[in-house]
């Protein structure tokens, strides 16, 4: 599943990447993250990987991370993060890998620059993704790959194996904080299935 993601993302940065890198042969793509993970590591790494082999010969594909792409799991640092990749220069393309920095997308306010893709967003309906009525991006410049599972799919699945009238569900106050449509999921789920 991870691999198949990685594929259509790498279809996304290959559609977008050429108008940006037609006078020169260099292309660099800032990996914007959340914060440390040993999880987006290794998107990250299989990211690296990917692009590198289908750019080979075509272009000199520069991956930008560190210190100054990681929004240290906070949302108005990601904000930052997001603002100055896409202010620099030096940065062709940008890779926004994680919830925090999706929603600093999704929420700028203002034109993006700069082609935007986020990667591997489960349950888009709990962080707002916005999806036109064509199914794609409503905001120009940007796009995402999409994990092709809800948390509705999967409650409806166990509530055929084992029927329940109650369940808890259990969150931590990072996530609660940081999809802002996931009590609203929650309660329309409630009002759908009683």
């Amino acid at each position: 599943m991870r691999r198949t993601s990685v594929r259509l993302l790498l279809c996304l940065l290959l559609i977008v990447a050429p108008a940006f890198a037609e006078a020169t042969k260099e292309y660099k793509i800032a990996i914007l993250r959340d914060g440390d993970s040993p999880y987006f590591d290794e998107i990250a790494e299989m990211l690296k990987r990917e692009v590198s082999v289908l750019a080979e010969g075509e272009r000199e594909i520069t991956f930008l991370e560190g210190p100054a792409w990681n929004a240290e799991w906070d949302l108005d640092r990601a904000r930052e993060v997001l603002r100055a990749a896409l202010q620099d220069a030096e940065v062709d393309m940008v890779f926004a890998g994680g919830m925090l920095i999706t929603r600093a997308v999704v929420t700028a306010g203002e034109p993006l620059p700069k082609p935007v893709v986020s990667g591997f967003i489960e349950d888009p309906s709990m962080i707002g993704l916005p999806i036109g009525a064509d199914g794609r991006s409503a905001i120009p410049n940007y796009t995402f790959v999409v994990v092709p599972c809800e948390a509705k799919d999967d409650i409806q699945l166990f509530r055929l194996i084992v029927p329940f009238k109650r369940l808890a569900v259990l969150v931590d106050q990072y996530f609660l904080a940081h999809t802002p449509y996931v009590r609203r999921e929650a309660e329309e789920y409630v009002r759908a299935t009683g």
